[in-house]
């Protein structure tokens, strides 16, 4: 019988009660307790709380679990696996069957095991990178998302911000700029480039860039070059018609993704608002 070291002071009483009711004796193992994430103490749903991190596997009295917050449930077990016990190589990621045939009881430490929120989460990250962009778009937290745009859709724009996913609650925040045009302009930025040709950019990109596909780096390289234009000035045009601030994912992605007139209407928006 294995459980928490919490019941190895009752464990005495137990045995008694065992050879009470003539009852075989298990073999007991005590695992060590799961820790706050400061190694001080056992975890609680108040750290939880406090630490903005899930604590239940599923919503509880209003509470998101590690579902609704986007762990894939291979990550979840090989984060919980390594609690208190180690492969011997940290950075590797077990399979069940793996994790079964390497286990050996005797290799759990003997203290607690400090629960770490940003390991778990690094590890749903290299799970969310190993799979498909297919079978992402088939996990249950994302249905609401895949009804709204459609399965084809929320495929092909998971193949463009996959790796700047960390938990699947970050896909609707992250593929945002692929379906909705920017709702404001990075102010800074936007002052930095109209004042070293953000209208020639404009101006070239509207008369001809953007007529053809697929689009050219060389071609608006080679325009940039020609009229003392830096092609950094040139890319975060780009960026801020697009996505409105130089975050986001790759430039050439979310005009590929886009519909041709959908970034001729970005253009549009944005010579409106800004020049």
């Amino acid at each position: 019988m294995i459980r928490g070291e919490e019941w190895l002071s009752s464990l005495p009483i137990h045995l008694l009660l065992y050879d009470a009711f003539g009852w075989e004796r298990p073999k007991f193992a005590h695992l060590p307790l799961i820790l706050k994430p400061t190694g001080k103490g056992k975890l609680s749903k108040r750290d939880g709380e406090t630490g903005g991190f899930p604590i239940y596997p599923l919503e509880w009295n209003g509470a998101p679990g590690f579902k609704e917050r986007g762990f894939i449930n291979d990550a979840l077990l090989n984060t919980l696996m390594l609690l208190g016990w180690s492969s011997g190589a940290e950075d590797r990621l077990l399979s069940k069957e793996e994790f079964v045939e390497a286990f050996q009881l005797n290799k759990v430490q003997k203290g607690g095991a400090r629960f770490d929120f940003d390991k778990a989460k690094w590890i749903n990250q290299q799970y969310i990178k190993q799979r498909s962009d297919k079978d992402i778009a088939s996990e249950q937290q994302l249905a609401t998302l895949k009804d709204s745009i459609g399965q084809d859709r929320l495929v092909a724009a998971l193949a463009i911000v996959k790796d700047r996913i960390v938990l699947l609650e970050d896909v609707e925040k992250e593929i945002f700029c692929l379906f909705n045009a920017p709702k404001s302009y990075d102010a800074k930025v936007t002052n930095k480039v109209k004042n070293k040709g953000l209208g020639l950019v404009l101006e070239y990109l509207a008369s001809d860039w953007l007529k053809e596909q697929p689009y050219s780096k060389e071609k608006l390289a080679a325009f940039c070059k020609s009229n003392d234009i830096g092609f950094g000035v040139a890319m975060q045009s780009l960026r801020l018609i697009l996505v409105g601030s130089l975050q986001g994912p790759d430039v050439f992605e979310i005009l590929n993704f886009l519909e041709n007139d959908v970034s001729y209407e970005r253009l549009d928006l944005f010579k409106n608002q800004i020049l």
